[in-house]
């Protein structure tokens, strides 16, 4: 994933101090790490209040105005939510690449373009069985909602209030495939 980004026209490198307020607005944003050896790393940036605790390359949290949260799949760090720093160590700060997702649009007239997000409703669920073990999972149903190119000013705070929707429903898809 990690050298897919890096080569992607569909994700664009950010700053750190952009990552938690791209988030806010409803961007999708991964952390992302490839060792010398060749494996990898990464962290969804999640919406919420940047984190004011620790260091990101030496410089402390509060005078970089926060460093962003994310959500964390990798061995031992199954989280919905930690300081981007808990992830990534000290060592391997300078290495991390920020990654906003972009959409690729169409050439026609941008008020015409629009965009399928999947969505999860809670209150109904599908039940997928595992091949391999025959363990039954439920999850919530997916639903379509259509947003034109121009994003409504408030996606970003509805993104942030249903968050750990999301995150859990995330987490659950990653834990149902072994992530």
């Amino acid at each position: 994933m990690a050298n897919y980004m890096s080569t992607s026209s569909n994700f664009t490198p950010i700053d750190v101090s952009e990552a938690q307020n791209a988030a806010n607005n409803g961007d999708v944003v991964i952390a992302s790490y490839i060792a010398s050896s060749g494996s990898g790393h990464v962290a969804l940036v999640v919406p919420g209040e940047a984190s004011m605790q620790g260091t990101w390359e030496g410089q402390s949290a509060k005078s970089m105005g926060g460093i962003p949260k994310v959500m964390d799949t990798g061995a031992g760090m199954r989280t919905e939510e930690q300081p981007v720093n808990y992830s990534f160590g000290k060592p391997k700060q300078d290495e991390v690449v920020f990654y906003k997702y972009t959409p690729a649009l169409s050439n026609g007239n941008s008020q015409t373009v629009q965009e399928t997000i999947t969505l999860v409703n809670p209150q109904e669920t599908i039940t997928l069985v595992n091949p391999y073990t025959g363990v039954k999972t439920e999850l919530p149903k997916p639903r379509q909602q259509f947003f034109s190119a121009a994003p409504d000013p408030t996606l970003g705070k509805q993104l942030q209030q249903s968050r750990v929707d999301i995150v859990k429903t995330v987490g659950h898809i990653l834990n149902y495939f072994g992530f």
